[in-house]
């Protein structure tokens, strides 16, 4: 495979040598996020030891956690156009949580050297584009790069709102037809060459796609995650240190996650609809080794844990033609929890739940989800209207469940209500503001294994109600 990456890297830069500059065009983002929330994730904090017993918690939901900040990203790019079809990009990117950077000390008057190695300027892209390859209908794109695909049901361009996430990888995208499009990509996610000669995370897939009409139009996909690193550097990754139990540093065999998905979208005359459903399956070393890290169970051996789930999301809307523009719409996700077993020594064995990989979607904001829950169910319904031309209003309810609920525990998470409004100001600039509350369910304080594609316990104190809020702005430059 790591031949076939170099043929195709060379074969993308066939011709470069003689191409010339012919234009560059610099833009940008600034997005910038003050947020407010009460009683929900204890980020950065001690986590709780539930009264009731179990793993320690990252939740409290006791009216005891209200946090507030401000974050800020700021992206430059630099593209550059070339005769022959090629391009360059090159895109600079910061994120910063207000507060983190200022060095001056009004007391003293002393100012001293920056401190936070969390928000240095780093090169979210860097990519050479290369298009007609061979003369064909071909785009090879090299380098680190965004990519997302679909509804963004397992890759984005992000990780929340505001943080962005690329990839190192090389990208064909091969459009035979005005209605069909594959795409296929190798992504290194992880390298520990020499060290350990094969021992790197790879992910690699391939995406079809068919537009016939605005009506009708469908995907296929095959995705594979091959994580072969070794225990010592699993558990590093996750923030966990070196282990140094000599049954922790022993080897283990590669983590392979195959992805079969389907995806189906489209509207006509006034009604919409999308579907997606991606089944996983394969062997999860990796996973065991996670689910001991997070929940702090020492000893937890790998104990031929595979993936064999199902995700799903859906939703169907209609747009009524007169004032205000509202659409009504309803829809629903499912993603399958692990098996769940506790051991006559007291251990306890989950077998992976629905691994949602590279999403952003955020089902459950109040409940801090940015794109990491799993084993759970939704039902959802709601309406956007547009009061103005420049201002549209989402309102939104749901009930979520958790789909393997915890031994004794109930699976009724809470009923959730939100609204967002949106404020686009100019073409380049964006106003958000975001408020969600949940009628917490007693699955919270009873505790399941929601969070962290299931892996993490999510047990309370109580099951106070919670409340989410944030003001967003975004501007193009």
């Amino acid at each position: 495979m790591r031949k076939l990456a170099i043929v195709v890297v060379a074969i993308g830069l066939m011709g470069m040598a003689y191409a010339d500059l012919q234009n560059v065009q610099v833009g940008g983002l600034i997005e910038m996020r003050g947020r407010w929330i009460h009683n929900t994730y204890n980020e950065g904090l001690a986590s709780v030891t539930p009264l009731t017993g179990g793993p320690p918690s990252k939740f409290a939901w006791d009216e005891t956690n209200d946090w507030k900040f401000y974050e800020q990203t700021t992206s430059l790019n630099i593209s550059a156009d070339f005769t022959d079809h090629v391009s360059a990009f090159i895109e600079f990117y910061d994120y910063t949580v207000w507060g983190d950077d200022f060095r001056s000390n009004y007391l003293t008057g002393v100012d001293t050297r920056p401190t936070d190695t969390k928000s240095n300027v780093v090169v979210l892209q860097s990519y050479i584009e290369t298009n007609e390859v061979l003369g064909q209908p071909l785009r090879l794109r090299t380098g680190r790069q965004c990519m997302s695909f679909g509804n963004k049901f397992l890759i984005s361009d992000k990780t929340t709102p505001t943080q962005r996430l690329s990839f190192d990888a090389v990208r064909a995208t091969y459009t035979p037809t005005k209605t069909v499009t594959i795409d296929a990509w190798v992504a290194k996610l992880a390298e520990n060459s020499p060290a350990d000669e094969d021992g790197d995370a790879d992910f690699y897939g391939v995406y079809g796609t068919y537009a016939k009409s605005d009506a009708v139009n469908a995907s296929l996909y095959y995705m594979l995650l091959r994580d072969a690193r070794s225990r010592a550097n699993l558990l590093t990754g996750l923030g966990v240190g070196k282990p140094t139990s000599l049954a922790l540093v022993s080897d283990n065999d590669a983590s392979l996650l195959n992805v079969i998905g389907a995806r189906i979208w489209g509207k006509y005359q006034g009604f919409d609809y999308r579907a997606e459903l991606a089944y996983e399956f394969g062997p999860a070393d990796s996973e065991a080794l996670t689910f001991a890290a997070v929940n702090n169970l020492a000893g937890v051996q790998p104990g031929n844990e595979h993936w064999d789930s199902l995700g799903l999301d859906g939703e169907m809307g209609y747009t009524f033609d007169f004032n205000w523009k509202p659409r009504l719409f309803v829809g629903g996700a499912h993603f399958d929890g692990g098996k769940i077993q506790k051991l006559g020594n007291g251990d306890i064995v989950m077998w992976p739940s629905f691994n949602r990989l590279f999403t952003d979607t955020n089902y459950c904001p109040v409940l801090q989800d940015n794109g990491d829950m799993s084993n759970f169910n939704q039902i959802r319904a709601g309406m956007v209207v547009n009061p103005m031309d420049k201002v549209s209003v989402t309102l939104r309810a749901q009930q979520l469940w958790a789909d393997q609920a915890w031994p004794g525990s109930s699976n009724n998470l809470g009923f959730h209500l939100d609204t967002v409004v949106k404020y686009q100001y100019s073409q380049d600039l964006l106003l958000m503001l975001y408020y969600g509350h949940l009628f917490s369910g007693d699955a919270l304080s009873e505790g399941n294994f929601v969070h962290s594609y299931g892996n993490a316990f999510d047990r309370g104190r109580d099951n106070d109600d919670a409340d989410y809020a944030f003001l967003m702005l975004s501007l193009k430059i």
